[in-house]
């Protein structure tokens, strides 16, 4: 009995991280303090890069990146398995970046917090941020 509730736990609980949209903070007079905005940020896995020259060549102009600059974040993390290539795009850039369909790119939804009224009001109603 433990067995068979522990293999239909297995098959049917999982953890699963949803990201959380922060409201908009309005003032007294419903103008906006404090608003969150989609983003995507690109990620890689250095491990699944089948050549990295080409990866380079690829990635680096839509990325604004240097093609030096890309292939020595890219070597210098060729053990890990992410890493940041470029955070807080506009979602409609990064669909151009995962359009190439390059090995090991991926993405990552995220939220952008934005302060309208300028950052006097990010310290009002507090910020935060990775």
């Amino acid at each position: 009995h433990v067995f068979l509730n522990t293999q239909g736990e297995a098959r049917s609980v999982r953890t699963e991280k949803i990201i959380a949209y922060r409201g908009m903070i309005l003032d007294r007079n419903d103008q906006p303090l404090a608003v969150s905005t989609p983003v995507v940020s690109i990620w890689v896995n250095p491990k699944e890069i089948e050549d990295i020259d080409q990866t380079v060549k690829r990635l680096a102009k839509p990325l604004e990146l240097t093609e030096r600059q890309l292939k020595q974040r890219l070597e210098s993390n060729e053990g890990r398995g992410f890493v940041y290539l470029k955070r807080h795009l506009p979602p409609a850039a990064a669909e151009k970046i995962l359009a190439l369909e390059v090995a090991g790119v991926k993405a990552e939804k995220e939220y952008r917090r934005y302060y309208p009224a300028g950052e006097v009001a990010a310290h009002l109603v507090g910020f935060t941020d990775i």
